[in-house]
């Protein structure tokens, strides 16, 4: 058909009327009936959109029925084991996996569905962590003595050893501890669920068990790997791992070193032990007592521990140190007492320093034998070192000894008398006394005493103290997300507040539940920031389930997962319509006047970031190649691209606005739709319309274009209309192929849908959905020639129809000057006469029926007919 031509001017392959016919055989044929397929089951409404949603052998359950104009897609997830359908058009965005949709029930399916996109969490998370602070520490001052094998006498004490230590138990840095298991008598093995960073000799402390004895602190014995270490104790474990709401922290007791400690008896071999003190409360207490050869010792004692403790005695506290050298005893050169032949004696000296509190020290070992005429012969005795402060005399004693001709002499402590008592600051003294002018004199008050550790003023150890490292507070903002049932996740809520917490803490993080609808959320994903890291995005933190309204983050920096994909993802807006897909997995719909674009293959996530606005109210959308045709009431759009944050967007200047969303189809290259001129097409090969030379602007508005809804099926676009007269029809345009452009039909349907795999349109029919065109049985044609007009007025005396089979089920009808001369059953080939008794110049034929028609002939003559 072209009726925008006078009849007189169509080919001779055209005709006025071609209705319900198939011509792309060259010739006339009906169409087919239609094959039920399903009976609807929508009770009540006009349904208007109908989808096969999957692929099952009953027919009767694969069908989507709606009374609404929907526009439905597939997952663009690639094998999708959900089998999801996403459509808008109803009151908000949906989408329903396949086991929802056709779950059971009475209903029309979809019979259940969710609503689109993931919500945005309402509830601000509330965070509360542990700040970062400093320890408390108290300074410590150790001495050492010297002890003897029965422990009778003891040393003078080094110098003064001050250092700084904990002052209680410092517990920091979750270990999350899945389990203890017992090993020995003194050993555990503990397993994590992180890594743990402990190594041997660090200690581990429980808090919180309800099973007895596990409330204390723990040296690490073994480390395993990174989750496994073993501890240990001294004396046997509880019978029964830890119980109840127990939580394992590393633990910093308060420990001291002492190192470097001297282990040289300088050749004292009473010297076999030594003890060491702390000052508690000003007194100092002792720590314990260790061998000699013991070069270090852990204290781990706490003040408590030691404050009934064994004091340090005060004369053995308060005793200056030993004289390091011993005094110089000699004759002077100018003394002449002594003579040959004289009565001598052999006498040996030394000395001892005293305190202002008049506190006398250990001798210091004797000076070498002076041989003198006793009470006669002079003796410079000098002695001059560097002496504690507190040393505020010095005492000389003396002693005679006996002197063998070999050299040897022995000294006792006891025989020592005292000679002299001078100030500290005196270096050399004369003695001219006899043995009986000192008889009587004091002893030394430290009798055979023992040196004491090395070092004098210096100190003779050395100490440190064991303080946690140094922690840096790290700067957290949280955020959550809702995720669905299938793995799709939503925007993160508002930030919680900024906190600045100790990263070895746990810190609790304080959620909302559910959200309200129908979403199908199953969990949530917890991200943070850490200012510990070069990312300022939020980054993974943890899985919880969406009733689970607190999670404790244990997490350091490096633990933390990917950063968060969903930060600029919305919802799609309510009234969001139009759904269609593009390439590379983007779906596309509009809200308003806003083209809305997903995020690749999630259609659950949308941004209005990427939203492209245009100057017109947009109908309806449609796709081709990695565009998309927004079709509006004015001029359309082409938005080209392949991720929804780089679209461009261009407006045509083809002035042809769209009246009917329901006359959209994608024709694979291009999009076709109802314009007020006729049918429009736009795609990559530029814009047309495509019925300008078939139908004027107001032959095509005869058909209602506003009410077109259409249908693309083996390169035929078929037009569903309703006149204002409320009378129904189709036209047919094929696109493709060898077919007539334009013919037109009698069936009407409310709803269509395109099967790819039957390669077959469906349609509603008497509330069943059909298969058109796809029964054994035919529909009646009707063809209608042009207008043959002869050249003067002519009577046709015979007239032949030749028939692919003749069933009588095909009649002719000729017309002359419009009115009907014969009307006639074809039942063969043979020619017939025709009426006679009229002239005329137009003459036009029609036929109707089922019986394929190859030609019809229309002669004067017999012999003229044969001729042709």
């Amino acid at each position: 058909m072209r009726p925008i031509l006078d009849p007189k001017l169509l080919d001779s392959s055209e005709a006025q009327e071609a209705k319900d016919v198939r011509l792309f055989s060259g010739n006339i044929e009906p169409v087919e009936s239609n094959t039920t397929v399903t009976a609807l089951k929508t009770v009540s409404g006009t349904v208007q959109t109908i989808f096969r949603a999957r692929d099952n052998v009953n027919e009767a359950l694969n069908w989507f029925e709606f009374t609404a104009d929907v526009d439905i897609a597939r997952s663009p997830i690639t094998q999708d084991s959900y089998g999801r359908t996403y459509w808008t058009g109803e009151d908000y965005p949906r989408y329903a996996p396949e086991s929802v949709a056709f779950s059971s029930g009475s209903s029309a399916y979809p019979r259940n569905s969710y609503r689109l996109g993931i919500p945005k969490p309402i509830v601000v998370p509330l965070v509360t962590g542990v700040p970062v602070t400093e320890a408390d520490t108290v300074e410590r001052t150790y001495v050492l003595t010297y002890i003897n094998t029965d422990g009778s006498k003891e040393s003078a004490p080094s110098a003064e050893v001050k250092v700084k230590a904990l002052s209680a138990n410092v517990d920091t840095g979750v270990i999350l501890v899945t389990g203890f298991t017992y090993e020995s008598g003194t050993s555990y093995v503990v397993t994590c669920s992180a890594s743990h960073n402990l190594a041997v000799k660090d200690y581990i402390g429980v808090t919180g068990s309800t099973e007895a004895g596990w409330n204390d602190t723990w040296e690490v014995s073994a480390v395993v790997d990174s989750k496994v270490f073993k501890v240990k104790n001294t004396q046997a474990f509880p019978a029964q791992p830890p119980a109840g709401p127990y939580v394992v922290k590393r633990r910093y007791p308060p420990k001291v070193k002492l190192f470097s400690l001297p282990t040289d008896n300088n050749g004292n071999l009473d010297i076999t032990s030594k003890r060491i003190y702390r000052k508690v409360s000003g007194t100092f207490r002792l720590v314990d007592t260790v061998p000699l050869s013991d070069a270090e010792y852990i204290d781990l004692h706490t003040d408590a521990d030691l404050a009934a403790g064994a004091p340090l005695a005060s004369g053995v506290e308060n005793r200056p140190t030993r004289p390091i050298t011993p005094p110089v005893a000699v004759i002077p050169f100018t003394d002449t007492t002594v003579t040959p032949g004289a009565t001598t004696v052999a006498n040996v000296y030394a000395t001892a320093f005293v305190t202002a509190a008049n506190v006398e020290g250990t001798l210091s070992k004797s000076s070498g034998v002076v041989k003198v005429i006793d009470g006669v012969t002079s003796v410079n005795i000098t002695h001059n070192e560097v002496v504690a402060s507190d040393v505020t005399k010095k005492r000389i004693y003396r002693q005679t000894v006996t002197y063998s001709g070999t050299g040897t002499y022995t000294v006792t402590d006891s025989a020592y008398r005292l000679v002299v008592e001078v100030p500290v600051s005196q270096s050399s003294y004369t003695d001219t006394a006899s043995s009986s002018g000192i008889s009587g004199n004091a002893a030394p008050a430290v009798q055979n005493g023992i040196d004491e550790p090395p070092g004098g003023a210096v100190a003779a150890f050395g100490a440190v103290g064991a303080l946690p490292a140094k922690v840096t507070a790290e700067s957290r903002v949280y955020v959550y997300t809702y995720v669905s049932e299938y793995g799709e996740e939503g925007p993160p809520s508002a930030p919680s507040t900024l906190i600045d917490v100790n990263p070895n803490e746990g810190v609790l993080v304080v959620t909302g539940g559910a959200p309200t609808g129908s979403y199908n959320i199953t969990k949530k994903y917890i991200y943070r920031t850490s200012s510990g890291s070069s990312a300022t995005d939020y980054q993974f933190v943890a899985e919880v389930a969406v009733g689970t309204t607190s999670y404790t983050d244990y997490k350091k920096q490096t633990e933390l997962g990917e950063i968060m994909p969903s930060l600029d993802w919305e919802q799609p807006p309510t009234n969001l319509k139009g759904l269609k897909v593009m390439a590379n997995g983007i779906f596309t719909a509009f809200s308003g006047k806003d083209l809305c674009f997903s995020e690749p293959f999630m259609p659950h996530a949308w941004s209005s970031k990427n939203f492209l606005p245009v100057d017109a109210t947009i109908i309806g959308l449609g796709t081709f190649g990695q565009s998309v045709a927004v079709l509006t009431d004015s001029f359309p759009y082409i938005a080209t691209g392949i991720d929804p944050s780089a679209m461009t967007l261009v407006k045509t200047s083809f002035q042809q606005a769209c009246v009917s969303k329901r006359s959209i189809v994608d024709a694979g290259d291009s999009v076709i739709y109802a314009s007020p001129d006729g049918l429009a097409q736009i795609g990559l090969n530029g814009v047309s319309l495509l019925t300008a030379k078939m139908l004027s602007q107001k032959q095509w508005q005869e058909y209602n274009p506003s009410s077109i809804h259409a249908y693309i099926h083996e390169g035929r676009y078929y037009a569903f209309y309703t006149k204002t007269d409320n009378s129904k029809g189709l036209l047919v345009f094929n696109l493709v192929g060898n077919d007539a452009p334009f013919t037109i039909g009698t069936q009407t349907t409310t709803a269509g849908h395109v099967v790819a795999t039957s390669d077959s349109l469906h349609i509603v029919e008497s509330n069943n959905i059909v298969k058109m065109d796809k029964s054994s049985t035919k529909r009646n044609y009707l063809w209608k020639s042009k207008i043959f007009e002869s050249a003067q007025e002519t009577n046709f005396g015979v007239a032949q129809v030749f028939c692919s089979t003749y069933t009588n089920n095909c009649t002719l009808k000729i017309y002359a000057d419009g009115v009907l001369k014969l009307t006639k059953v074809v039942a063969s080939a043979d020619p017939f006469r025709l009426p006679a008794g009229y002239l005329a110049r137009n003459w036009y034929v029609t036929v109707e029926g089922q019986d394929p028609v190859q030609m019809i002939a229309v002669a004067q003559s017999t012999a003229e007919l044969k001729g042709a």
